[in-house]
């Protein structure tokens, strides 16, 4: 006898839920005991009476099946229950012979998500004759059985049971026979259905990307091929005739199967199928970082695509896809030079918003390739401030030179020579003679430059008094009194309501209107000379100094900069060291920051080498943000850490 009063689901206690199963009421069932798919005890509780409604419920059966198998299943289910929900669920045997197709269909999935049997579906599979049906045992087979998925591959079958095989095939990341990434290619022309729980994604995105959403928002890793695999050749993609599409799939058979699948759609003679392979190798990389050295080659020939829409999404996966768009640069820069485009109708509003200047168009896109590529090109064509953080704009001396050209005219560009730090110092003169036009623009970004102008003292008091660490440093190094920056350290560390620094000119701006009671480091630990005034900060700053990394991303800049403060403050650097080392983990945008300062601390110790091994060799250092400029700013993050380990290592 269950206690459903002692269970609970996403209402509170689980007292109403008999009554539910009873009646069948699926939909109500379904947001109670597993709502965007968070498991309850009670959805435990009720598996065996959903497995009754399968086996003879007067109606919704096939979505009790459905249910059941997605409460197990990795891809929808999340939870510490889920292994419980798959036992109970093992535990009942549901009816894979039922009259109703439907059923079949929703059973077969269900008994591959409880983990079989295999011979049990493998005796189903060589009796039925449903193509639905026959695509979920694909499936079902395939999820338990991968080794032998090629022989079972439907070459002259229905396009549902086509694609459900190869779906099949690229999860167990087997290599395709001679020829099926071509049939699995046809198939996704004719617009295959699969039922949600088996196929939550599009068709082409399920079978580039064939990965469970909690492994791509998780740990887990996905190996996409090795290293030292060679890219497949790609074909003419649009005039790809039927021997053409066969000689693809002939000579992609020793490939991997995301390999000979990208290849094969890439030449489909469907713009649509075109256009969603190349968004789903735009999807991939973003997740794999093997990815886009492999898999964007076989879609940058599109860039010749006859269909626009293609054209398009081809720009806007090199665009999002790091720097493999250089092989590129010169087609990416012919585009660039038509920008900005006329705005066509129902076009999306640029970021700028202002409507009918700026759409989000090729040509944008394109600019902003250069930009991240760090080419000289993007600053004559689009100097506007379209919330880039200068973070991650690579410098270069092209780049800079472009910068100071334009800096006249575009002041916001002081930003961005002020976070390429002393690389940057030839733009001094130049931000100088700003100074009676901009004031504090100008004064703040020399400040971060690390160069104390007298001539921008009265606006670097302004700024320090605010609380800018920078422009306190500054005001320290031009008139020897350390109180400014002292009271701006103290305030920082002391900070406990919350507010976070900004970054940039849109903090530098905040700080000019009101007192920032956490003010900004911008984009790196600021430059404080050494000298034993600072020693009243210290006390407060050693309290961040915990030896282990902090939960919070601001908390942890806020370790980096103590780590600054008390070395600079009493020249010994042994107790920062182990809250540095704890600093570099994954999932931290000033990773490289820590690093470079453990570097120049402690030197070539192993922990530091080891740890930068590891993180250089995993996946992507940087997983959440921005989708269009989370590899950009990964492979920034990377670079920088990379040079560290090359300096140690010497």
């Amino acid at each position: 006898m269950i206690d459903w009063a002692a269970l609970t689901h996403a209402d509170g206690t689980a007292e109403d839920l008999p009554d539910l199963l009873r009646a069948a009421d699926l939909d109500t069932i379904t947001e109670l005991i597993f709502p965007q798919g968070t498991l309850y005890p009670a959805t435990v509780a009720a598996v065996p009476f959903l497995a009754e409604i399968v086996r003879t419920g007067p109606a919704a059966r096939d979505e009790a099946a459905w249910l059941l198998g997605m409460i197990a299943d990795p891809r929808h289910a999340y939870g510490v229950l889920r292994e419980q929900a798959r036992a109970a669920l093992a535990a009942e045997r549901l009816p894979l012979g039922d009259p109703d197709p439907a059923v079949r269909t929703a059973v077969a999935y269900a008994t591959a998500q409880a983990g079989g049997p295999v011979a049990v579906l493998g005796d189903r599979f060589a009796i039925e004759d449903h193509p639905g049906v026959r695509a979920s045992l694909h499936l079902a087979l395939g999820h338990l059985d991968p080794v032998q998925a090629s022989a079972r591959f439907p070459f002259d079958g229905p396009a549902e049971e086509r694609y459900a095989a190869g779906l099949a095939l690229a999860r167990a990341g087997t290599v395709l026979p001679a020829g099926a990434a071509i049939a699995i290619t046809a198939a996704v022309d004719e617009g295959p259905e699969l039922h949600y729980a088996w196929a939550p994604r599009e068709p082409v995105e399920e079978l580039v990307l064939p990965i469970p959403m909690s492994r791509l928002l998780g740990d887990e890793r996905d190996a996409l091929v090795p290293a030292t695999a060679a890219p497949a050749v790609v074909p003419s993609p649009v005039a790809a005739s039927t021997a053409g599409r066969s000689a693809v799939g002939a000579s992609a058979a020793a490939e991997p199967p995301v390999v000979a699948l990208v290849t094969a759609l890439a030449a489909s003679p469907v713009a649509d199928t075109r256009r969603a392979a190349v968004f789903a190798v735009a999807e991939r990389s973003r997740c794999d970082r093997s990815a886009p050295k492999i898999l964007v080659p076989l879609v940058a020939a599109l860039l010749d695509d006859p269909d626009p829409g293609v054209r398009d999404e081809v720009i806007s996966t090199l665009r999002d896809c790091g720097p493999i768009a250089g092989r590129y640069r010169e087609r990416i820069a012919a585009i660039a030079a038509h920008y900005p485009a006329p705005v066509p109708p129902g076009a999306t509003p640029g970021r700028s918003g202002a409507a009918g200047r700026t759409a989000i168009t090729s040509e944008l896109r394109a600019v902003e390739t250069l930009r991240w590529l760090g080419d000289p090109r993007w600053v004559e064509l689009d100097p506007e401030p379209r919330h880039w953080d200068p973070r991650w704009i690579p410098y270069t001396p092209e780049a800079l030179e472009a910068v100071r050209r334009r800096l006249p005219s575009h002041h916001h560009l002081a930003d961005l020579i002020a976070s390429w730090g002393p690389r940057a110092a030839a733009a001094v003169p130049d931000l100088i003679a700003l100074l009676p036009e901009t004031g504090f623009i100008a004064a703040a970004a020399l400040a971060r430059l690390g160069h104390a102008a007298p001539e921008a003292l009265p606006h670097l008091w302004r700024l320090a008094h605010d609380g800018d660490i920078d422009a306190a440093a500054a005001v320290r190094r031009l008139t020897g009194d350390p109180r400014l920056l002292l009271s701006a350290l103290v305030k920082t560390f002391r900070s406990e309501d919350g507010r976070r620094p900004g970054s940039g000119l849109a903090a530098i701006l905040a700080a000019s209107r009101e007192p920032l009671v956490r003010p900004t480091t911008t984009v790196r630990p600021p430059l404080l000379d050494p000298g034993p005034d600072l020693l009243p900060a210290v006390p407060v700053a050693r309290a961040h100094l915990t030896g282990e990394c902090s939960r919070s991303q601001a908390d942890r800049q806020l370790q980096i900069l103590a780590a600054v403060v008390v070395t600079a403050a009493t020249g010994d650097s042994t107790p920062v060291l182990p809250t540095l080392r704890a600093l570099l983990v994954p999932r931290f945008p000033a990773v490289a920051d820590a690093a470079e300062l453990l570097a120049d601390l402690a030197g070539p110790e192993r922990p530091l080498l080891q740890r930068l091994d590891e993180l250089l060799n995993g996946d992507r250092i940087i997983r959440s943000g921005s989708a269009s400029d989370l590899i950009w700013v990964d492979e920034s993050i990377r670079s920088r850490l990379e040079a560290v380990r090359q300096t140690v290592r010497r």
